[in-house]
């Protein structure tokens, strides 16, 4: 394409920039309220009474919908619509696994790949984990989140990062139940523990730290996932 091409490129109508905004400020929307559990697990969704809750039209919405679907945030059922994903122990113990898969092979890389200044900023997210130990999961879990993807980008390898983003999103209300003082303190050990490795760029050590820091087994999880279902029910 020549230079007069593209100076004269028309740029797209303002009606798809509105729309495409439409769809990403519902899909985050709907997003919030899945995790939330502002809708509940197995919850059909009213696209009509959303729409109005959101301001948007059936357009955009049914295309976030759809983007939610093929993330598993929610299930489409033909002739009958979308669902919220029931929570199901052993789809959140696949996910954990999966977690482990990125996290283990992306350190392995991280250690030949991370700068000594990166590996330094790891360490100030480390020490402000540790000072929040008194503040609420909702300030902890996101910092926390915060220092796995930090380590996880250190690989260089932004297709890993964007999963485990992706899986953090999913794993999010389960991880707000284990918030204790138990877990905290172990938490933090092993974070330093982490940050160690890398530092020595030792990769056997920190892939098996990050694996044993994320493993939880099946029935830790199967409880997990009745508590949540106690809390959104009965609280």
């Amino acid at each position: 394409m020549s230079k007069t091409d593209i100076s004269l490129a028309a740029p797209p109508p303002a009606d798809e920039i509105d729309s495409g905004s439409a769809v990403e400020k519902s899909y985050r929307q709907i997003q919030d309220m899945v995790i939330s559990f502002a809708i509940r697990p197995g919850e059909r969704i009213n696209e009509s009474e959303l729409s109005r809750k959101l301001g948007v039209s059936r357009t955009p919405l049914r295309e976030a919908l759809n983007r939610l679907a093929s993330e598993n945030f929610v299930d489409f059922v033909p002739a009958k619509g979308f669902f919220r994903k029931k929570v199901k122990p052993k789809e959140i113990f696949d996910l954990v696994q999966f977690r482990i898969a990125i996290e283990a092979a992306a350190v392995r890389l991280a250690v030949d790949q991370a700068t000594t200044a990166q590996i330094d900023l790891l360490g100030e997210i480390v020490e402000e984990l540790a000072n929040m130990r008194t503040l609420p999961p909702s300030s902890i879990i996101p910092k926390d989140e915060l220092f796995h993807e930090t380590l996880v980008g250190l690989s260089g390898n932004n297709e890993m990062l964007m999963a485990l983003r992706s899986v953090n999103i999913r794993l999010r209300p389960l991880r707000y139940l284990a918030v204790d003082d138990d877990r905290l303190e172990r938490g933090q050990r092993e974070h330093r523990q982490m940050h160690a490795a890398l530092t020595k760029r030792d990769a056997a050590t920190l892939a098996e730290t990050v694996t044993l820091h994320i493993l939880r087994p099946l029935d830790e999880i199967e409880r997990a996932v009745r508590e949540l279902y106690g809390r959104i029910y009965v609280d």
